[in-house]
């Protein structure tokens, strides 16, 4: 982890100030760092976007996607997922994200990423999110659910035009 630090510290032009500080479970790494702006801090994470890896007053997303395997469009689920006390933030993530999350395979991997959220939400992290990501998998299965009874519908349908 020491590692990814340095490295990201190089990639942005930063210089680490002090030791580092692990946080969640050893999930992350941070310390403060010097920059042409002035000091601000670095944190490394070993999952992918959550709001903690967006950076202020300049905006940097800090994705480390491609260190580690997900499924497709894992970011965007993530920080939509992520999003729910904070409507603006949700709505915003999700007009700039309808073209993946409004897909079959962007609620599978939102469904995907509601399920990891839930386990932390079950060890203790982040339990004002517990009703609305339940309420969220619900209305995602529910849209899955309705699309393939569609779906269904429109081939038994069809293959009477056919027999």
């Amino acid at each position: 982890m020491r590692a990814l630090l340095t490295q990201a510290a190089n990639y942005f032009s930063l210089t680490l100030l002090g030791d580092p500080t692990f946080g969640w479970h050893d999930r992350s790494i941070g310390s403060r760092v010097q920059g042409g702006d002035g000091e601000r801090w670095l944190r490394v994470v070993t999952s992918h976007s959550i709001w903690a890896n967006l950076t202020a007053p300049a905006l940097y997303l800090l994705d480390w996607e491609g260190w580690g395997s997900a499924p497709a469009d894992y970011d965007a689920a993530t920080l939509y997922c992520c999003s729910p006390l904070a409507p603006n933030a949700a709505r915003r993530v999700y007009e700039t994200f309808a073209d993946i999350l409004d897909t079959p395979d962007g609620a599978r991997v939102q469904l995907h990423v509601i399920g990891r959220l839930l386990l932390r939400v079950n060890g203790g992290d982040y339990p004002d999110l517990a009703n609305p990501l339940h309420r969220h998998a619900q209305h995602l299965i529910s849209k899955q659910s309705a699309c393939q009874q569609r779906t269904r519908s429109s081939s038994v349908h069809s293959s009477r035009w056919f027999s």
